[in-house]
């Protein structure tokens, strides 16, 4: 089990507008975690017998932006409230000082958790958790919950998270954070060049006469 990453100054690299926002939302944190499948590649795994998945569990915090700032992968046996301090950790009070609150749903809602919050928890923060209205069924969109979820489905879109390739827990957490910073560089400089619709004489030089009899049929 390793020691997790953190990003306290990725924030501090965003000029303008977003940085002010940024700094502003560190009164309020989201946690998460998510269990992916491994592959054949090996290392540290396990059974998540909640989402019935064989691999490992990615525990993260994210801003109101949706700004990841510490991710922890461990096995996917392993207890969310185990791990989270392993993850909590990190949100020192020297690192982060206005941070107030984190948002977390029952899954966090731990007596041995809550114990070390009062006891060993490095910042002034408290854990607030977010439970679903009572006699809901299926998909309920849960405020507060919802920014860490977008940020997941945000990393998903990128193939190498798809599922946990690596054979380190520490590589995992280091291809988030590379998809995290592609993430917050189109954010700071959007590409607008698109490649030209290729029509014509242009696809035919590309894929030659065959495509273009059966796009025609």
């Amino acid at each position: 089990m390793n020691s997790g990453i953190t990003n306290s100054k990725v924030l501090g690299c965003q000029p303008g507008e977003v940085l002010r926002q940024s700094i502003n939302s560190l009164f309020l944190l989201r946690f998460h975690s998510q269990s992916v499948k491994t592959t054949e590649q090996g290392g540290e795994r396990g059974y998540d017998g909640g989402k019935k998945i064989k691999g490992r569990k990615r525990h993260v915090s994210a801003d109101v932006l949706g700004l990841l700032l510490v991710v922890f992968v461990s096995s996917a046996a392993l207890d969310d409230a185990v791990a989270a301090p392993h993850a909590l950790k990190h949100l020192a009070l020297a690192t982060y000082p206005r941070l107030e609150v984190i948002w977390a749903d029952s899954k966090y809602h731990n007596h041995d958790l809550n114990e070390w919050i009062a006891t060993e928890a490095p910042g002034n923060w408290r854990l607030e958790v977010v439970r679903r209205p009572e006699g809901s069924k299926g998909f309920v969109l849960v405020p507060k919950r919802w920014v860490v979820e977008r940020m997941l489905a945000w990393l998903g879109r990128c193939r190498r998270n798809s599922k946990d390739y690596e054979y380190r827990t520490d590589s995992s957490e280091s291809m988030i954070w590379i998809s995290v910073i592609h993430l917050m560089l189109k954010r700071l400089k959007p590409a607008n060049v698109y490649r030209p619709f290729a029509t014509g004489r242009r696809l035919r030089g590309l894929f030659g006469e065959t495509l273009i009899r059966l796009a025609e049929k």
